[in-house]
């Protein structure tokens, strides 16, 4: 589970490059 915090950091990152980044798939 992630933090709120992490989970807006991540949406934002996959909005600016439109995929999952693989170093946030911790």
């Amino acid at each position: 589970m992630w933090t709120p915090e992490q989970r807006g950091r991540m949406a934002r990152i996959t909005r600016k490059t439109k995929r999952y980044p693989s170093d946030m798939t911790d």
